[in-house]
This record gives structure tokens, C-alpha cells and sequence, in this order.
């Protein structure tokens, strides 16, 4: 039976993560800048096949949809200070 009960889709279980001061040039060869800014993502962490991003929208599945087919990885989205988001995506690349 079909549950009447409006849920939300939203995932809260997305981590928050303070970011660094710099991203590494070898993460941010992986994402293009272009991509990035439309986006306003910034990539953080790499393990193998799987790029750990932080987001302004991590809940956005076209977002991270998108992130996929640029990088062909899978992307671990996290969330974090809209602040330091845009100060590192000032730094161009």
C-alpha cells in the first residue's frame, strides 16, 4: 500500500566538512574550473576511484550527476561554509 505520509527526499546524513585553505592542483586537475564554479564545488579528497567533493547544493543529483560524467568517478559529496566554499572557488584553477 502507498504511504500517505509526505518524507522529505532530503538526505541529512551528508557530512559537513571544514575546508582547507588550498586544494591541492593535482584535485583540482580532476574538475573543471568551469564546472566548478556553475556548480560551486570544490574537490577535496581523492580515494581511488571515488572524489570527495564539497558542495553548496550536496543533495543536488543532477549536480552530482554531472560531477560523474565529468571526472568518471563516483562523487562523495560532503557540505561546508559557503565562505571558505567561495574563497577557494576565487582561487581560479
Amino acid at each position: 500500500s502507498e504511504d500517505s505520509t509526505p518524507h522529505k527526499c532530503e538526505d541529512t546524513s551528508i557530512p559537513f566538512m571544514q575546508l582547507p585553505a588550498e586544494i591541492p592542483l593535482r584535485l583540482k586537475q580532476l574538475i573543471p574550473y568551469d564546472l566548478a564554479l556553475a556548480l560551486r564545488c570544490v574537490p577535496v579528497g581523492r580515494n581511488h576511484h571515488c572524489l570527495t567533493v564539497a558542495m553548496a547544493n550536496p543533495t543536488n543529483r543532477e549536480d552530482i550527476r554531472q560531477l560523474q560524467l565529468a571526472t568518471h568517478m563516483t562523487i562523495f559529496p560532503v557540505s561546508c561554509e559557503e565562505d571558505s566554499l567561495k574563497a577557494l572557488l576565487e582561487q581560479k584553477w
